[in-house]
Formats: C-alpha cells, structure tokens, sequence
C-alpha cells in the first residue's frame, strides 16, 4: 500500500526488522542527502536567518589545557601531589571547544579573582 508523504511523493511501506541495518535491506532503495539550509547560515545574514532562534541553545564550552596519554595502571598509581606531564608546551596557546569542535585558541588571564581566555585566534573551520 503505497501513501503519500509531506511532499507529495508516493512512498511504498518497507518492512525494516529491529535492530536491522537500512543499509542492508536489498529492498531498501532510498537514496539519503544531506539537508541543505543555506538561508539558516548565519556568515550570509540572510534575511531569513534568525539568529535568537538558535541563540539560547546551550553548548558545552570547554579551554583544553592540554592532553596526556597514560596507561590504566599509570592512572590507578595517581595520587596527591602526582604530576601528570601535558603534550603542550607552557607558552603555547590553550584551545577553546565547543561541543568537541575546536573553534578558537587563547591564553589565560585573569578577570576579577577568575580565569578566563583570551582570544587570540579563530580556528576556520573546513566546510564539508
């Protein structure tokens, strides 16, 4: 039985078992895109971008200070006053993440009695 979806197009029931891929179904003929907004870009200001539709989205907002690849058993001897080596450099700049993307780089400084990062550099980010 075939119906029609929001589009107007004729769609034909497929039957997909749970927990089985899409992918592998040989009945499977549908061919996936990916959504194309460019009116929701906020680089365009285009008339129809709103941006205090997305503005009070929160995200996670993170200054890396540095990483460190330790093995489990070096993890489990950590104590007080152990000291975990950085793969950074002291003068080298921290990076600023945002929901696990790198967007910026910067250096602490201080506001009132908090840290805080000062932007030094905007990381472009590639366009897929």
């Amino acid at each position: 039985m075939a119906e029609e979806n929001v589009f107007g197009e004729e769609e034909k029931e497929q039957k997909v078992v749970w927990g089985e891929n899409i992918g592998d179904n040989p009945n499977a003929k549908v061919e996936y895109n990916r959504l194309k907004m460019p009116f929701l870009d906020p680089a365009k200001k285009g008339k129809n971008f709103k941006q205090d539709l997305f503005g009070n989205i929160p995200v996670e907002v993170t200054v890396e200070l540095g990483k460190a690849q330790l093995t489990l058993q070096e993890v489990l001897e950590l104590n007080e006053g152990a000291i975990v080596e950085l793969k950074r450099y002291a003068e080298e700049p921290l990076d600023l993440v945002v929901n696990g993307q790198q967007i910026a780089q910067g250096e602490v400084v201080a506001v009132d009695d908090r840290y805080a990062l000062k932007i030094t550099k905007i990381i472009q980010v590639p366009k897929e």
